[in-house]
C-alpha cells in the first residue's frame, strides 16, 4: 500500500498536538455509517455513540475516528503520533468503491486547550490525492 502522509505539512510547521483529517461524504448518515462500520469492526473498538478507537491505542498517542451528522468522519492521531493503522485506514478510505462520494476533505490541528491551525482541504480523492504527493 501507498503511503498517504496526510499530516505532512502540519508535521513540518511543528504545530499540534493531535492531527485531525476530516472527511465528508455525498451519502445518507446511515449509508456512511454502515460503511464505517464494516470497516472498523475487525481493530477498532467502539467506544461511544460515534467514536471508533484504535485497538492497540497507547496512552500518549492514540488513532480514533469519529462519525458526525451530514456524512462526516474526522480521523485523530493524537499526539501527532503517525500510526501505521492511520495509513491503513486512509487507503480503505480512499481507495474504496465509496470514494467517489467524498466531497470534501480538511486537514487541521489542535486538541483540548489548544488553538486549531488549518492546512490542506479540498473537494475529492484527487485533491487529497495531490495535497499528500506535496510531501
Amino acid at each position: 500500500m501507498k503511503h498517504l502522509p496526510w499530516y505532512w505539512e502540519i508535521k513540518r510547521s511543528g504545530s499540534g498536538p493531535n492531527y485531525y483529517l476530516s472527511l465528508a461524504f455525498a451519502m445518507t448518515d446511515a449509508e456512511l455509517g454502515q460503511w464505517i462500520e464494516q470497516l472498523m469492526s475487525a481493530d477498532y473498538n467502539l467506544i461511544d455513540s460515534r467514536t471508533w478507537a484504535h485497538k492497540d491505542n497507547r496512552s500518549a498517542s492514540y488513532l480514533n475516528v469519529t462519525v458526525y451528522p451530514e456524512a462526516t468522519i474526522t480521523i485523530e492521531l493524537g499526539w501527532g503520533v503517525e500510526q501505521s493503522e492511520a495509513d491503513e485506514l486512509i487507503q480503505q478510505l480512499v481507495f474504496s468503491s465509496c470514494s467517489s462520494q467524498l466531497v470534501r476533505w480538511h486537514v487541521y490541528t489542535g486538541g483540548e486547550g489548544y488553538s486549531g491551525k488549518d492546512f490542506g482541504q479540498g473537494t475529492d480523492v484527487a485533491s487529497l490525492l495531490e495535497y499528500c504527493r506535496q510531501a
